[in-house]
């Protein structure tokens, strides 16, 4: 090789070499930038405690305690906060006389004999919207005033979450008190107890009403039922509500379950009251940061980059050509390997969605069939029904059943309708959601106005 052939093949390796530094080093700043990306989606899932409260209920027969949390405008001073039935109700399950959110440690003291004192100007009165019931278990809450002492919480729909997800359970666990000999009940901010851990799945608890919830491990107590679930970026995707026991006095669990936020998101809708979804963002820094899947085609890139010019360096440009042909031929073998993947996991997700519909059987909607996606009301009152009976049809009530479609299910219940609603020969109890499974018939007062659930595609 010619002297001056030799000095630029060395040119071009230094050049070459100075590149492959630079993109080692980007990749290394980048780790950086991800790691203090991780820690601030941790911080989101701590802050998340700014939306969380105490719920006091009871009334002359004593009080019990448990949390809640705000929705509304996310960041925000709210009145609504949320948190579960069995908290505000007696052992009768009937709502108690009073409902309070404690602002602070001083809202309720112990005497010497323990009776509770109660201090109303560390605490606000709140009533119950809606009408909650023992299943899904959860209630909505309004207080007296907007809470300057908490922010509302997003919310976000279960179904993004997935198993082995990082997930946090905020509340006020009730063996908490014993550190202050349980002289006073702790509820300021600084005591939100955090507790963390991962899904496990997202099922349906039979013996719950075949309520959907996210199953997880973090530790909760009975003094936590109420409070949210929140991912690291502090979206709130659950309730905490159940947990099986391991210890004699039931205060310890491992194995604990979320009644699904999607329960709660479709009552502030049909209540009409607002509040903020979780919008989820790009996991990039403005600052140049770059995701994990970046950060190894950085590395991939860089290695290529060693290779080829290695090869520049000892081949001739003839074999240069075909090095490069081969490093496009690998590019394009892994572009489109990446797109048969991304494609079968849509057809995956897309072969998951269940299409469902109501198939008319008898009466004035024989042979009729009906997309089922969200929320069905039933009745002959066109102001407050999606699917409407003519005036005057035998038996049907003005608001008389309601379907519900979460997730992959169907849910059915009947509105406190005159002549009831009945699913294969049995009456459904009023107020009571039950789950339809395909090939179910289900009729309005008596059979001459009936339906059979079933799915797009079937005859």
């Amino acid at each position: 090789m010619k002297k001056s052939q030799r000095f630029k093949a060395q040119k071009k390796l230094a050049t070459v070499v100075c590149g492959l530094c630079m993109l080692l080093t980007l990749a290394f700043s980048c780790h950086d930038t991800l790691a203090a990306s991780e820690n601030k989606e941790s911080k989101a899932s701590y802050e998340a405690r700014n939306g969380v409260v105490r719920i006091l209920a009871g009334g002359s027969s004593g009080y019990a305690s448990g949390t809640g949390f705000g929705v509304g405008k996310k960041g925000e001073k709210t009145d609504i906060f949320i948190t579960n039935w069995h908290v505000i109700t007696d052992e009768n399950g009937d709502i108690s006389d009073e409902i309070y959110i404690l602002l602070d440690n001083d809202a309720v003291t112990f005497g010497l004999l323990g009776k509770a004192e109660l201090h109303e100007d560390h605490m606000i009165r709140c009533k119950v919207l809606g009408e909650p019931v023992e299943y899904p278990d959860f209630a909505i809450l309004q207080a007296e005033r907007k809470v300057d002492e908490r922010v509302a919480l997003p919310l976000w729909s279960s179904d993004n979450v997935s198993p082995l997800d990082n997930v946090v359970a905020l509340g006020y666990p009730a063996t908490a008190d014993a550190l202050n000999g349980n002289k006073f009940l702790y509820a300021d901010v600084d005591s939100v107890n955090p507790t963390n851990g991962t899904v496990s799945r997202i099922t349906e608890l039979s013996d719950l009403g075949n309520t959907k919830c996210v199953v997880h491990n973090c530790e909760i107590n009975h003094g936590n039922s109420g409070g949210p679930l929140v991912t690291e970026d502090g979206a709130v995707v659950g309730i905490n509500t159940y947990g099986i026991n391991l210890d004699d006095n039931g205060l310890n669990s491992t194995y604990n379950s979320s009644v699904c936020i999607d329960y709660v998101m479709d009552e502030l809708d049909d209540l009409g009251i607002s509040y903020d979804v979780y919008k989820p963002g790009k996991k990039k820094s403005t600052s140049g940061g770059v995701s994990r899947g970046s950060l190894i085609v950085i590395f991939i890139l860089a290695a290529a980059g060693a290779a080829a010019a290695a090869f520049f360096v000892m081949r001739q440009k003839s074999q240069e050509a075909k090095q490069d042909a081969e490093i496009q031929r690998m590019k394009a073998e892994v572009e489109e390997a990446m797109h048969k993947l991304e494609e079968r996991e849509a057809r995956n997700t897309q072969a998951r969605r269940k299409k469902y519909r109501l198939q008319g059987v008898n009466g004035i909607y024989s042979g009729k069939r009906f997309a089922l996606e969200q929320r069905v009301v039933m009745g002959v009152d066109p102001g407050q029904c999606n699917f409407i009976f003519p005036q005057g049809t035998a038996g049907i009530s003005r608001r008389h059943l309601e379907l519900a479609v979460q997730g992959e299910q169907v849910y059915l219940q009947d509105l406190g309708s005159t002549y009831g609603t009945f699913c294969n020969n049995k009456k459904l109890e009023p107020r009571q959601w039950i789950r339809l499974n395909i090939g179910d018939v289900f009729w309005l007062a008596d059979e001459n106005e009936s339906f059979v659930l079933d799915v797009s595609g079937q005859v």
